[in-house]
């Protein structure tokens, strides 16, 4: 008879120094994939904050096409150019709707429905009520818009919301304006209001019945009637709508955020400090740029700019100035 020889295969494990060195090797690489992945992810956002910017340039475009003008930058007081002694006085101003600017472009951007429930009056040559005294006016405020809001950002966490914003000046002689913000506090049916970190250019000031200010106006302020071809500097030399986040002017702790309702315009009297996100300022959560919308519709990416002169001069429409973008570009 033939013998047979039966065995059994040894099978070795991991030791525990070879688990630890593989367990390090996954771990270096993922340390080196991570930064890929969020530079991959943060230029997603970015371009889609780009076409946002795109679509809402757009709808603008094609508001001022349907009704000779461009929208408004904010039904603030009446008549434009009244004077007020301080902030408090011109927000609290009566028959005064407080509406801005991204409400008026719903319809070009597919919430015709949400604009047809606003209750508040829309026409810019007419007073009324102040949207947040109406009841269907802060429904239709809670509707979240897409478009309105950046990728890269969460607006909705911060503790205070705008409801308002405008510029004045104390006289016609005067040669520094003020802009001014109403907060909600971040709780109760406030929480849920639509947001937006994106709005219109006021230029320096926006109007402000002194001419001395008003030279370096933007498309868009209070009850604003542009023209596109009233841009006399050109609409790709002149700013449309910028980023935006909303912060603390001494330190660029953020504490706010915009709600698209009420808050319509934005300023370029500070200039672009991206280490300075106060509410008053072009900001934005992308590293060290911001994206700007042109009055032809391009959008480009900006830089710290070196000049508040000449960030100014871009936002203005009509000073007949020739300022040097590229610097914001390098």
């Amino acid at each position: 008879m033939g013998s047979s020889v039966s065995g059994r295969a040894s099978r070795r494990g991991f030791t525990l120094i070879e688990l630890l060195v593989v367990i390090a090797i996954i771990a270096i690489l993922i340390g080196l994939l991570l930064p890929a992945v969020q530079k991959v992810r943060e230029a997603a956002a970015r371009s889609q904050c780009k076409n946002n910017l795109k679509q809402i340039s757009l709808a603008a475009h094609n508001y001022e096409s349907a009704n000779g003008v461009l929208p408004p930058g904010y039904l603030g007081p009446l008549p434009r150019g009244t004077f007020f002694a301080d902030g408090t006085a011109m927000m609290a101003a009566p028959n005064t709707q407080w509406v801005g600017c991204l409400t008026f472009l719903l319809p070009q951007m597919e919430q015709e429905n949400v604009y047809r429930g606003i209750d508040a009056n829309l026409n810019v040559d007419q007073g009324g009520p102040i949207w947040t005294c109406l009841a269907a006016s802060v429904t239709m405020a809670r509707a979240k818009v897409k478009t309105f809001l950046c990728p890269s950002d969460d607006p909705t966490a911060m503790p205070r919301i705008g409801s308002r914003m405008g510029t004045f000046t104390t006289s016609a002689t005067s040669t520094s304006g003020t802009i001014q913000v109403n907060f909600f506090n971040n709780t109760g049916t406030a929480a849920d209001l639509g947001r937006t970190n994106y709005l219109a250019s006021a230029g320096r000031m926006g109007y402000t019945g002194s001419a001395s200010i008003d030279v370096l106006q933007g498309p868009f302020s209070n009850r604003s009637k542009t023209k596109l071809v009233s841009i006399t500097d050109g609409t790709s030399n002149t700013i449309l709508f910028g980023e935006t986040l909303g912060g603390h002017p001494s330190d660029g702790s953020r504490l706010y955020s915009f709600c698209w309702m009420g808050v319509g315009m934005n300023v370029t009297s500070w200039g672009i400090d991206l280490s300075d996100t106060s509410w008053r300022n072009f900001s934005s959560k992308h590293s060290n740029t911001v994206n700007i919308a042109m009055g032809d519709a391009s959008v480009q990416t900006f830089r710290n700019g070196p000049d508040v002169t000449t960030f100014r001069q871009i936002g203005a429409m009509t000073d007949g100035a020739a300022p040097d973008m590229s610097i914001y570009f390098n």
